[in-house]
């Protein structure tokens, strides 16, 4: 496992706290998390292109991270009804569409 791999898993593993939080209401807390989340997202990007450490687990994982961060904020964002439903039905569903666009090529 390289660096960059275990960024983007723990951005994976931060999704469920980031999600607690909001839930909770700790809104400030759940935006330092988020931050968090994408500087790893950067980070990773910016290891694996200076070390050339480029995995096919990375090529996979890290795109499905940025996707269940974002679907799972925008999910949890309507449901605690700080954003209407239908912002939460267009992103999710723009990503289902992208994702089917990807699979089918």
């Amino acid at each position: 496992m390289n660096i960059p791999n275990s960024l983007t898993i723990l951005r994976i593993l931060l999704i469920p706290c980031y999600i607690g939080l909001l839930v909770y209401g700790r809104f400030g807390q759940a935006l330092i998390v988020l931050i968090v989340a994408g500087l790893t997202d950067a980070l990773d990007g910016a290891i694996a292109r200076v070390k050339n450490q480029y995995t096919r687990l990375g090529a996979v994982l890290d795109p499905l991270a940025d996707k269940l961060l974002l679907t799972s904020g925008f999910i949890t964002l309507s449901m605690i009804h700080l954003i209407p439903l239908w912002v939460t039905i267009l992103v999710v569903s723009r990503d289902l569409i992208l994702m089917l666009g990807t699979i089918n090529n």
